[in-house]
């Protein structure tokens, strides 16, 4: 049963990849490729909002902001390079 519901899934998700492909391409040639990447990108963010609304407040937590802190300063300060330089 279980194998029979991934090939039904699979085969679910290559219709609906197939038409949203040709509906992307379709307003892409009529309003332009920039507005469609910006209005795609608006929905996707309207309708995914729910789903992390309730962790938002977990991202402006302090252990986090000294983790981002921590992490990203030598990226920033020093650049790449530093976080794969080999002794």
């Amino acid at each position: 049963m279980g194998f029979e519901l991934a090939v039904l899934f699979a085969f679910g998700a290559m219709l609906c990849w197939g038409i949203g492909d040709f509906l992307i391409q379709r307003t892409v040639r009529k309003i332009g490729d920039v507005e469609t990447l910006a209005f795609i990108g608006l929905i996707g963010s309207i309708v995914l909002l729910p789903f992390v609304l309730p962790q938002i407040s977990m991202i402006f937590s302090l252990g986090n902001i000294i983790f981002f802190i921590i992490r990203n300063t030598p990226r920033s300060c020093l650049g790449d390079k530093a976080l794969t330089a080999r002794a």
